[in-house]
């Protein structure tokens, strides 16, 4: 059975409209912070273990210290980068840069930060978990030895992205099917 969640957010999803083309705004983002031509970008977070967010969020089970070993533990698991990153795909580069997002003045990218990670696209080895409505995704560089476990909404356009983080040879942004 699916969860409340899962139901709720596949009711509010099939409800709206999806933009033609939902990743447009962050590959003009990351394009302007870089200042070269980018393929695509998507907006991605750390994995969070559901659980054990309501564990360490326990005042009687864990309380400030649980929480914050618990982000210790998230950022150690997306390889150091920060909460929220957009996920820039240039010609020859994967480049992560760190976005802060504010509910309140959300507009689909979130304000810019620095530079956080850079790996070659050819090095990358990257594969998805299908978690209901989000794809959780490892990224691979075996040469840098570095590991990365990410997460991002589900969406035809951000299943077809992870589809081009993982193929080096394909220079086309993201399809919405």
């Amino acid at each position: 059975m699916k969860s409340l969640n899962t139901l709720l957010v596949g009711r509010a999803t099939a409800k709206q409209e999806m933009p033609e083309d939902p990743l447009a705004p962050q590959r003009a983002s990351a394009a302007a912070q870089l200042g070269t031509p980018v393929v695509d970008a998507a907006l991605f977070s750390q994995q969070s273990d559901d659980a054990a967010s309501r564990v360490a969020g326990s005042a009687a089970l864990g309380g400030p210290l649980a929480r914050l070993a618990l982000r210790e533990v998230e950022q150690s698991h997306a390889g150091g980068l920060p909460e929220h990153f957009l996920l820039a795909v240039t010609a020859t580069e994967v480049v992560a840069l760190e976005r802060k997002v504010k509910m309140r003045a959300w507009d689909g990218v979130g304000v810019p930060g620095p530079e956080v990670a850079r790996w070659r696209r050819a090095d990358l080895e990257v594969s998805a978990q299908d978690k209901g409505h989000m794809l959780n995704v490892t990224i691979a560089s075996p040469s840098e030895g570095e590991t990365v476990h990410c997460t991002v909404g589900k969406m035809a356009a951000t299943v077809d992205f992870v589809a081009l983080l993982g193929d080096p040879s394909r220079q086309t942004p993201a399809r919405q099917f």
